[in-house]
């Protein structure tokens, strides 16, 4: 506990803040490359079935 005039929780560590911003951008990175080669994928299928 430390009494500094704020509510635990209420501001989290400044790296603690980094660290999840830092996995939420790499989540999002990954996930724009999936949607991408999914996009790429169903292209070339389209391409072979026409």
């Amino acid at each position: 506990m430390y009494e500094a005039g704020l509510p635990l929780g209420d501001l989290p560590p400044p790296d603690l803040h980094w660290a999840t911003t830092s996995l939420l951008q790499k989540a999002a990175d990954s996930k724009a490359v999936a949607i991408r080669k999914e996009t790429r994928w169903k292209f070339i299928v389209h391409l072979c079935a026409s």
